[in-house]
């Protein structure tokens, strides 16, 4: 859990990757204390994760300490794909959360292959890739790119909940907060950093 009570798997689309099994063994009382972490973020920074399913699951524990109790709608999965017809298991491709604590915004983008011009495709389609298969991989896009930094959240419902930075953060940004115009929204726009974690596990191996 974060340390204002919100459960950081909360957004976790792919159980079986939780850590929480029943039959899983406490941690020692050696280890329970130092590794027992818990931790909420506030940040303006705007900061993006691309990779593969492992960056997603970094995206969505730091999307939940980003953001506390109550704002779960300000978390947008803006493409997913399921493994199964039932609709369990949901693989994030694109996702925005915006606005955060702090005033920033957190995205998520899935990548399994390098990010070099022979990957490059016109149109990346969010689709289950295999590990074995590397003519499944989808690429990546310009327009995903787009999407990401097109995407439009509102301020509404902020002024009276949102922490003092997160506020005075938004205040700053769209002028005096008494003449707001609850019905405006904003694009994300540039991120400022990105967190990439090369998707080994998917590249192909020289023979």
């Amino acid at each position: 859990d974060s340390n204002d009570g919100t459960a950081i798997d909360r957004f976790l689309s792919v159980k079986p990757y939780t850590c929480s099994s029943p039959s899983q063994s406490p941690l020692p009382p050696a280890l329970s204390s130092p590794l027992g972490l818990s931790a909420s973020v506030a940040t303006d920074l705007k900061i993006i994760h691309v990779g593969d399913s492992l960056s997603q699951q970094f995206a969505q524990g730091f999307d939940a300490s980003l953001l506390g109790n109550g704002y779960d709608a300000h978390r947008n999965v803006l493409a997913e794909y399921y493994y199964d017809d039932h609709k369990v298991y949901s693989h994030n491709c694109l996702s925005v959360a915006a606005p955060t604590r702090g005033g920033g915004a957190s995205g998520y983008w899935r990548v399994t292959d390098l990010m070099s011009r022979g990957n490059y495709r016109r149109e990346a389609k969010c689709e289950r890739e295999e590990l074995r298969e590397p003519d499944t991989r989808a690429g990546w896009s310009m327009e995903q790119s787009l999407a990401l930094a097109n995407f439009k959240y509102r301020y509404t419902g902020l002024k009276e909940n949102a922490t003092s930075s997160l506020s005075s953060s938004l205040n700053a940004l769209n002028g005096d907060d008494s003449h707001h115009d609850a019905n405006r929204s904003f694009p994300v726009g540039p991120f400022d950093a990105a967190v990439l974690r090369i998707p080994h596990v998917f590249l192909r191996r020289s023979p």
